[in-house]
Formats: C-alpha cells, structure tokens, sequence
C-alpha cells in the first residue's frame, strides 16, 4: 500500500456521542443558574462545540422539515443562521432534559421529534409534541455571538445571555430608573459595567417571561433591590408584576 494517508476528525467527544446514540446524550451543557428554580432545567451551547462538523447535517439531526426551511432561509447571513441553530439545539436540548426528568427516564425525545417555533409575539413554544400523555414545557432562549442558552420550566420564564461590554452614561440613562441608578452607584470600575450588562440582562428575561419583550420601554422593567444572592428584584409599571 503506498501513499497511505490517516484523516483524523477532531470533534467533540460529546458530539460524537450525540451523533451515536441522539437518544441518550445532549449536545449541549447543562448551566447551574445562580438563584436556581426546582425543576428548571438551562442548557448552554458554543459554536466550539460543533466545530469542523458540517452544520447543515447536525441541523438535519436536530430539527424537522418545517424547521430545516428556516434554518435554510438563513443562509444568506452564516452568523445569524449559526446563532439561531445554536439556540435551538440548546432550546431541544433543556426541553428533552426537562421531560426526561419529569418522567424520571434516562431515554430522552428525539429532537427532531418535536418542533420549536415562534408565537405570534416572537415567543418560542413547542408544539408538535409527539407523546400526549407527557407534559410540555414552557422554553425560553438568548443568543450572545457565538453562543446561546435557553431553559426549559412547567411554568412562565424568561433568560437573556450578554456580554459584559463597556456601556457610557447615554446608554445608561435611556435603560434605567433613577432610583436603579442609586442602586448601581455601589459599584464602580469593571464591576459597574457587570452590574450594568446584569441589570440589561434582567429587563430582557422580565420582558420574556411577560411575553412582551422589553418593547423599546425599559424603564417599565425596574429593579428595585439587590438581593444577598446577587439576585435583581424586579417590578414592571403597568402590570405590577414582580419578579
């Protein structure tokens, strides 16, 4: 045998093991949230993860025929087509944790045996659910360049992921209260710039968990204390709902 040559694929070991037995294993990690809600399930996934790996076909392994036509429609823009199946591959993922939890299972759903789309308000939902006699959970998902989070719950929830970024006094002052700016006068330097990108992060997820977004309002999303925990306390005008 002469001019032999050995190809080594570098994937990861997870998405090798995905690809293996879909049933058994995520492609995604779980994420520990900091004020964590029983039965709330949060998967975080990289574009490290699949690396190398032909997205169109780990897309034809997570999603259906309706689904593969809008990741598709996205092929014009590769970042923007990239992030959206990043979240929902990470999306499936907390949905078919959550019911194999629930169902106390190791056997998960396939995730092509369900669809996650958009509501009428850009929320996302599962329908298609093939198995009625099994619960179907509420989903919610944030993208961040290259990557994205969502979580999976019985009950209404929102998340948004950002990077801590610099934000000047402008940006400031158009996203918050006065009284949430006397909150984050404790803070200075790099650490008011991570309040700060918190705080963004905390009106997003109310907006989501209201099923509203932030609407270009807000200051309709107030923090009104910090908890011991490092927790926002959140209170949004008009609804009076607390979060």
């Amino acid at each position: 045998i002469k001019s032999w040559k050995s190809w080594p694929f570098e994937w990861d070991k997870r998405l090798v093991d995905f690809r293996r037995l879909p049933m058994r294993y995520l492609l995604s990690d779980p994420l520990p949230l900091p004020a964590s809600v029983p039965g709330l399930i949060c998967q975080r996934l990289t574009a490290k993860r699949i690396a190398g790996f032909d997205m169109p076909l780990i897309a034809r392994h997570y999603l259906n025929r309706d689904e593969m036509a809008a990741f598709t429609g996205k092929s014009s823009t590769p970042p923007r087509q990239l992030q959206w199946l990043l979240g929902r591959i990470a999306a499936k993922d907390a949905v078919r944790a959550w019911s194999a939890q629930h169902d106390g299972t190791e056997e998960k759903l396939h995730p092509a045996a369900f669809v996650i789309e958009n509501n009428a308000k850009g929320q996302p939902l599962v329908s298609s659910w093939p198995d009625n006699t099994l619960l179907i959970p509420t989903v919610s998902i944030a993208h961040c360049e290259d990557q994205a989070i969502a979580v999976a719950h019985g009950g209404s929830m929102g998340v948004d992921i950002e990077r801590i970024a610099e934000h000047n006094a402008d940006f400031l002052k158009a996203m918050s209260s006065e009284s949430e700016r006397t909150l984050l006068a404790a803070f200075s330097g790099p650490g008011l710039q991570e309040w700060i990108t918190r705080l963004w992060c905390a009106k997003e997820a109310f907006g989501k968990l209201l099923g509203s977004g932030v609407n270009e309002a807000p200051q309709r999303f107030e923090a009104q204390a910090i908890g011991a925990d490092g927790s926002l306390q959140m209170h949004h005008h008009g609804s009076g709902r607390q979060a």
